[in-house]
């Protein structure tokens, strides 16, 4: 089963427990599980990283604490009468790869859970949120749509002389003001045809397409389990960087809060490819 198809439960238990344990810690060793799960991940399911955006945000970051902070015993060098520290530099590069694979986890949350899933997160919490929801997103497809197609027809017309500024101008504020009396009208109409339908009058049902199965009930324990062993063991694998760096210490405590983030941050990488392997080996057996 890949990553998509898992209840919505199961997803938001899973992508918690990964954004709460990177962000609580600031080993390194874990924040590379981190790293590495978040890219490996969006790579799989998207095609493609983007480290184009995300390399220099991360350089920038890295580079900014050693700057802008002068804590630590060991000067690597002097940048304009001001010293640049080992546990500066360290703690900086640490830093930029908790922001890097927690803005890849949120990338990763957003390609996996989707608008249906959003829905039944929020329906289940609110369910008059969620209908204001559904409608809020069918509405901002529907609204770009009839927007291009006044804008084709005035176009089309020759109403306005776009040669100019003031003719754009002028010809951006009768589009909006036709889209504007239309989505007023559909407005309306929306809620007429749920107050003839009983809106609001009784007790409501609900339909869902999600079904917890029993895989999903299993992979909830478990990612509630490697959360709590996590959170138990992360004071173990503690590093100090000022005013000198502390490594932790590595004994089996350490040895098994980097089995257990593994176990988390590797989950959705080897569920993909495992998936993937798997419909190339069907597809030769045809």
């Amino acid at each position: 089963m890949r990553l998509c198809d898992l209840h919505p439960l199961t997803l938001l238990v899973y992508f918690a427990s990964v954004i709460v344990i990177t962000v609580m810690t600031r080993n390194p060793i874990v924040l590379s599980l981190a790293l590495c799960g978040g890219v490996c991940g969006v790579k799989i399911i998207k095609k493609k990283c983007d480290l184009k955006y995300y390399l220099p945000l991360f350089i920038i970051v890295a580079l900014l604490n050693p700057i802008f902070s002068h804590n630590g015993e060991t000067i690597l060098f002097f940048f304009r009468n001001q010293r640049v520290t080992l546990e500066a530099t360290l703690f900086g590069v640490v830093s930029a790869m908790l922001i890097i694979a927690t803005l890849y986890w949120c990338k990763l949350f957003s390609l996996v859970f989707g608008t249906d899933k959003l829905t039944w997160a929020v329906g289940a919490l609110s369910p008059k949120l969620s209908v204001a929801l559904t409608m809020a997103l069918r509405f901002i497809p529907l609204f770009k749509s009839h927007a291009k197609s006044i804008y084709d027809a005035q176009l089309s017309m020759g109403v306005f002389d776009t040669s100019t500024l003031s003719g754009k101008l002028r010809m951006i504020k009768n589009v909006f003001s036709a889209l504007l009396s239309l989505s007023m009208e559909n407005a309306i109409e929306t809620a007429d045809t749920m107050r003839s339908r009983g809106f609001g009058k009784g007790k409501r049902t609900s339909y869902t397409l999600f079904r917890f199965s029993s895989l999903d009930l299993s992979l909830t324990l478990l990612f509630i389990f490697c959360d709590v062993m996590a959170c138990i063991l992360l004071p173990s694998g503690t590093f100090l960087y000022y005013p000198k760096i502390v490594a932790a210490e590595f004994n089996i405590k350490a040895i098994l809060l980097y089995i257990t983030c593994a176990i988390l941050f590797l989950f959705p990488a080897i569920n993909e490819a495992k998936e993937g392997f798997r419909w190339k080996y069907l597809i030769s057996k045809i």
